[in-house]
């Protein structure tokens, strides 16, 4: 959280800086919601009505000047709960991005901050459910120095350092100090070819461990028709941790887009190296697909994804998750829209407490009264069940919301 001061004193500062010449765009905003759960506390069979108003005032910001281009968002959250199953609450979202050019086509540094609310659960979104069980305020600031090198018409190279503050509200999160060292080398081969290769060492604080991590990649990236793309990337990853353990594996990022007229298909699998708030280190594999398709007033689509969490120190399997899910969205007018998503997922954690299905729905809809006037209302369902037909499933919790929201920009 106190990086975030040093990400915003490193703008400002460069502001400075600035020449007279430069574009500034600052819009303030207000909304105002009531929101109605009939299980504000996400509990099975002990179900917990509850109404609460929330109040977000916010403003968004762009600036760009010759050397500097900076991006930001703010939205203050104050929440009140009448029926008083919880005190009032203010939380925060923010994002910001900030680059500045210190010599021209060369030199450059990198900043941003990310401010939000987060499940504690890798694998699992309460944030579906809630606004505030199983969760954590999330708070990441990056500042990355860089070099750009460029070694030919086609070919450029990228060395620098990063530094990230990952800090959590909650004293179950697992906050994290990350340094960085990274090179990259990208060439062009022709208009719609590209290959890229690199290698990060990152040194990693946190209260549980610490690590040293090694993690050398090559790709390639094809444009094969307009708008259609493949990506193909590989490399090893080596831990090296404090306790005296080390852990080395395989990761890729693989992929392809393709478009056809009105349809899009979607395919990735990956390892990456997700954030988790409750681990110092999390593998995820990851394997997805989905297909959009275009009308002409309004899209719909059809994903699936399955997914391996595993703790890298210990090697132990988190859980496997399936997630299907379709969705869309319909314009009645231009100013009267509609949206809807329905989709189910399933674990293999299987205890006497655990319900291993889930199945969740939203329908939205909003409508523009002009002037940058906006109301809009949501509901959603989320239900946690065991082994069962529909039919007759063994119920777990059960939340239904409904939220209505006018907003004001200014």
């Amino acid at each position: 959280m106190k990086f975030s001061a040093i990400v915003a004193t490193v703008i400002v500062l460069a502001a400075f800086t600035e020449s007279m010449a430069q574009e500034l765009e600052f819009h303030p905003s207000l909304a105002v919601s009531e929101e109605f759960t009939d299980n504000v506390f996400n509990t099975v069979n002990d179900e917990e009505p509850e109404y609460i108003t929330r109040v977000l005032p916010g403003f968004s910001l762009g600036y760009r000047a010759k050397a500097l281009d900076v991006t930001a968002r703010y939205t203050f959250d104050y929440r009140h709960y009448a029926r008083g199953s919880r005190g009032d609450e203010i939380t925060h979202s923010a994002s910001a991005k900030g680059l500045l050019t210190v010599v021209e086509n060369f030199f450059f540094i990198d900043a941003s901050d990310d401010y939000r609310r987060v499940s504690l659960d890798v694998a699992r979104d309460f944030t579906r459910e809630s606004l505030f069980v199983n969760q954590s305020d999330l708070n990441v600031a990056t500042i990355s120095p860089y070099f750009l090198w460029h070694l030919g018409p086609r070919t450029t190279m990228r060395t620098g350092y990063r530094y990230v503050n990952t800090w959590y509200r909650e004293p179950t999160g697992v906050d994290k100090t990350e340094h960085t060292g990274f090179v990259d080398l990208s060439r062009e081969l022709g208009a719609r070819l590209n290959l890229d290769a690199g290698y990060t060492f990152t040194r990693l604080d946190t209260k549980q461990t610490d690590y040293d991590r090694h993690q050398g990649f090559a790709g390639i990236r094809y444009e094969y028709a307009e708008g259609s793309t493949i990506r193909l990337q590989g490399g090893m990853t080596s831990f090296d941790f404090s306790d005296g353990s080390s852990f080395t594996g395989p990761f890729w990022n693989a992929g392809i887009i393709h478009v056809l007229d009105s349809l899009t298909f979607r395919a990735d699998a990956t390892v990456i190296y997700t954030e988790d708030p409750l681990r110092t280190a999390t593998e995820e594999r990851l394997y997805s697909g989905r297909v959009e398709k275009r009308f002409e007033r309004g899209e719909g689509h059809v994903s699936f994804a399955y997914s391996e969490l595993e703790d890298t120190i210990t090697e132990e399997d988190i859980t496997e998750k399936y997630t299907v899910g379709l969705g869309g969205g319909y314009e009645f007018t231009e100013r009267f829209k509609s949206t809807i998503e329905l989709g189910g997922e399933r674990f293999s954690r299987d205890t006497s407490e655990d319900f291993p299905y889930r199945a969740f729905a939203t329908v939205g809809l909003s409508y523009d009264l002009g002037d940058s006037f906006m109301v809009s209302l949501l509901y959603s369902h989320v239900s946690d069940f065991r082994h069962g037909s529909f039919d007759s499933p063994d119920f777990g919790a059960q939340t239904n919301r409904v939220m209505l929201e006018f907003r004001k920009v200014f």
